[in-house]
């Protein structure tokens, strides 16, 4: 579990149609049924030797219930090595965009990179890249910044990241949203034998309210993307501005 599989399939497939068969052995087996002496877990001996959602295996809110399967989508692509693969972005509170890039394989062309604000261009950068994986900044003045509930309103920027060959032709487009903001944790010393814990914001010391997340369904991929947003809704409309995820 919470690991992505590849295969190559090019010298497997036929013409016509082609069935992919997926054999999966019980969670069980792969525990092994003795008592582990040397490390600790409760609700299960033997659980933590199984990547797998450990509330899965029982806990105080949830059901002795290991279910297991395929939960997200099984694809067939056919893509470039050189097209991208991994993209992280992150903004701080200085107007910085933070584009991490990497390729499948060494790229050489250009990567232009499209900052939008409610669908008006804000900032374009492109460069000549020869690499698989580069780090690229991109400057907006003067954002407007993301905030936690009861601060401020939580701004998004849109980004377009367009990969080009070297004669222009896009290969690959991804795109998304982001927000600039800076959040730090404060732990200098209060007097002579304490420490502070608190979260900062954009320069902005936080009061948090918040709650524990736990799956909101015992069996994992089986809830849906609006039971998730109604879920987080209500923790906002009782002025939650934090969740510590399970």
């Amino acid at each position: 579990m919470h690991l992505g599989y590849k295969f190559s399939v090019g010298g497997l497939l036929s013409d016509g149609e082609n069935v992919v068969s997926v054999h999966l052995k019980n969670i069980y087996s792969a525990l092994g049924s003795d008592e582990q002496e040397k490390y600790t877990s409760i609700f299960n001996a033997n659980r933590i030797f199984a990547r797998k959602a450990q509330c899965h295996f029982g806990w105080d809110w949830a059901p002795k219930f290991p279910g297991y399967g395929i939960y997200r989508d099984v694809k067939l692509v056919s893509e470039k090595l050189t097209e991208i693969t991994e993209l992280k972005v992150s903004g701080d509170m200085y107007g910085t965009a933070t584009f991490n890039v990497q390729f499948g394989s060494r790229f050489s062309g250009s990567l232009e990179i499209c900052i939008c604000k409610n669908g008006a261009e804000i900032a374009r950068r492109e460069k000549s890249v020869n690499c698989k994986k580069l780090l690229l900044t991109v400057s907006v003045n003067e954002p407007d910044l993301w905030w936690p509930n009861g601060y401020g309103e939580p701004s998004l920027y849109e980004y377009t990241v367009r990969q080009k060959d070297e004669n222009g032709v896009i290969l690959c487009e991804k795109g998304g949203q982001f927000g600039f903001r800076t959040v730090e944790l404060d732990q200098k010393l209060i007097g002579e034998d304490c420490f502070d814990f608190a979260i900062i914001v954009n320069g902005k010391r936080i009061f948090c309210r918040g709650s524990n997340w736990i799956p909101a369904e015992c069996m994992t991929g089986t809830i849906c993307s609006e039971k998730h947003r109604a879920l987080v809704d209500g923790a906002r409309q009782a002025n939650m501005n934090m969740l510590r995820v399970w």
